[in-house]
Formats: structure tokens, sequence, C-alpha cells
């Protein structure tokens, strides 16, 4: 019966006869879901017979026809960058070709054309543990989760190694997130990488000369609540733009929300704005809560690092982490960002702290709403995106 749903015109498309046991699982576990045509790319984990072993992996899926094509920049910069600590891998045997134009029926029973690209699969990502652990150990009083220094010197440490990787290889993320961080499976608990390539963008041609710097942007790109100043004033991204980036995930992690986010829902409280509020209603009502949020969250990008740090009682403890924001503030559009001062400062951090390399929390604390947790946090949401898989896309 699933042979039905693939088409001659599919096996031509296939790199082998292996690809096709591939697609037939797909077929029957992800396309007869996929119905939305706005998203450009969706990823889901899957379970397959490659090699004659049960493998699994991730699948990113695209609309042939979307005006905004990212699967062939993700599978050059994997292969690019192949081996490289903090990035993931096609599929070896069936990830070494992008399939193209590969018709298959989804769910109101039409036959559409999708590019596919095959990944090694790897954990959760940090937005959802994070969720998580909001979800176990916070209340109503208190409702944001901050990690322990332990973690956030671990994935500081690791955020900045693997996005000065993707830089050594002469490419811009222009999407740095928390969900854009995940860790790894099995053995690689311990490993974050980097995914999502698809905005990623060459910043230096092969003769080592910067490209479009002077260019400036109509649409901001990326996601916005994470998006330096620079980015969100219509200037070109570059290297600094990522690694201010990096920065905001890292102070989502060590607050337990972005700091715009926190100063947002607490102004959001008071009578004043309230009132400000009261005459729209609808999309007009959501539209002025919109234009609020991005006016904060730009008032705060344009606070010196130190003013930030000390906003939210966080200097002290985290002055080397404000060293590198005050660095990163710094740089010119083509200046190189100085990874020496950035190491430098992310080893102080680990030596005042009596650093521990192996050490997230998540893999240490169970859970607490369950009498005797065999299994830490981690573990528990790894079971269920395993009993999940191919029923619901891990992010858009």
């Amino acid at each position: 019966m699933l042979t039905d749903d693939l088409t001659v015109e599919n096996k031509k498309n296939m790199t082998s006869s292996r690809d096709f046991s591939i697609f037939l699982v797909m077929n029957f576990f992800l396309f007869s879901r996929l119905t939305d045509p706005f998203h450009c790319t969706f990823c889901w984990t899957l379970s397959a017979i490659v090699n004659n072993k049960k493998r699994n992996f991730m699948a990113k899926v695209e609309w042939a026809d979307h005006p905004h094509q990212q699967l062939q920049q993700e599978h050059r910069i994997y292969t690019i960058l192949k081996w490289k600590p903090g990035i993931g891998s096609v599929v070896e045997g069936i990830g070494t070709h992008l399939s193209k134009n590969v018709v298959l029926k989804t769910a109101d029973g039409n036959n559409d054309r999708f590019n596919l690209l095959f990944l090694d699969q790897l954990g959760i990502d940090l937005s959802t543990i994070q969720k998580r652990m909001r979800d176990l150990y916070t209340t109503k009083a208190n409702p944001y989760y901050c990690m322990n220094k332990h973690t956030v010197i671990n994935c500081a440490t690791q955020m900045f190694m693997v996005v000065q990787t993707l830089h050594d290889g002469y490419f811009i993320h222009r999407d740095i997130k928390l969900s854009n961080f995940m860790m790894g499976g099995g053995i690689e608990k311990h490993m974050l990488y980097l995914i999502d390539f698809g905005l990623s963008k060459q910043y230096k041609n092969s003769y080592g000369e910067h490209m479009n710097t002077d260019q400036k942007y109509q649409v901001n790109i990326g996601t916005k609540s994470y998006s330096s100043r620079f980015v969100l004033e219509n200037q070109t991204p570059t290297r600094r733009d990522d690694l201010i980036s990096v920065i905001y995930a890292i102070l989502a992690l060590i607050l337990g929300a972005l700091p715009w986010d926190l100063h947002y829902n607490a102004y959001i409280k008071n009578p004043e704005a309230q009132e400000s509020l009261r005459k729209f209603s609808g999309q007009k009502r959501e539209d002025a809560k919109k234009k609020l949020y991005d006016g904060i969250a730009m008032k705060l990008k344009k606070w010196e690092a130190r003013h930030l740090f000390f906003e939210f009682e966080i200097y002290d403890e985290y002055r080397e982490i404000c060293a590198i924001y005050e660095h990163c503030l710094s740089l010119k559009p083509q200046e190189d960002p100085n990874y020496d001062i950035i190491d430098g400062a992310l080893e102080q951090i680990q030596m005042r702290h009596s650093y521990k390399w192996d050490y997230f929390e998540w893999l240490h604390k169970g859970n607490p709403t369950l009498e005797n947790p065999k299994n830490c946090v981690y573990d528990d949401l790894e079971k269920e995106f395993k009993h999940n898989y191919g029923k619901d896309p891990s992010r858009n």
C-alpha cells in the first residue's frame, strides 16, 4: 500500500535502493501529516533501516516550490564542515545527495513536490529543556527557572566554540537562539550542537574578502528577540551579531528568560500599561503589545553591557560573560572577533567557579512529580520524543 504513494519519478531522484526504504518509512510516518504550506522547512525524527541496521535520524523537509529555499545551503554547510565539533552530519549512505523534487502525498490527498535532507539524530534542544525544567521546578510566584552556574558555563563554552568553528569556515549563522542548540544523543549527551543553517550565509569569498557588508536589509533576518540592535536597525548581519545572539541565549539560561521578556512581563502588569492597552481590542491589541515589546527589547539592547548585567544583578557572578558582551558590542561590522579575549574570559570564569566540564543539571536532576524517579529529566524528555517520533515536528 505504501508503494502506491511513491511514483516512478521518486525512484529516479533517490541515490540508492537504501533510499527507497527510507522514503517508505517517511511516507508512512511523515507526509500524511504535512499540510502547512507556509513554513519553509520541517524537521522530524524517524527510524528506518540503513545498511541493514535500524537507525534513528532527522529528516528535514521543504516545499520544492517555496520561494525561500534553505536545504541546499544547509547541505553545503554540513558538507564543508563535516566532522567539525559541534556540527552535525548528513546520514552516511543516504545524505551524500540532497533529494530534490520528490513527489509525495499529503494529508489532503494531493501529490506535492518536496526537497529532503537526512541528518544524524541529535538529542533535545536547549529551549525544550528549559521549558521542561521550568514546568517541573517553578511556581506561579516564581515562574522563571534559572540554570545554575556550572550548566551556564558549560553551555557558554560550547556555544562560543561551535560558533567560532562556523565562522572559521567563512559562514555566519544569522539565526542563533536557544532552540537552535541541541544536545547530542546517546554517549554525546554532554556535547552541544548548532543546527538550522538555512539562513546561514558565506561572509568571505575564496580570496578572503568580505561580501555584501554595506548592504542594507529591508527585512530583518532571523528571530527578532535574539537579534542584535544592529540587525534590527537593518544593518547587514555579521559575525559580531552571531556572537551577540549567543550572549542573549546565555542570558536566557541565566535569567530563565530573555531580559526584555522579563521587563515586558513585569511592565504589562502595571495599571498604567493596562490602561493604555484597554482602548485596543482584537488584533489591534495584539499589535500594540508587540510594538510595546519591541520597544522594550530595543531599549535594553542599546544599554551598555554592564548596565544590563547590573540591572539584573548578575554582574558579580558572570562578569566575564559581561566582558565578552562588551567586546562584541565594540566590534565594527567587518572586524574580526578576538577569540583570544573570549577564550580567556571563559577560562577565568571556569577557574573562579571550579568548572565541571560534564555537568548539565538536567542530566542529574530527577522528575519531582514522580515517586522514586529512576531517570533524570533529560532521559524522560528523550523517552517522550522517541515515543512520539514521526507524529509531531520537533521544530519549524
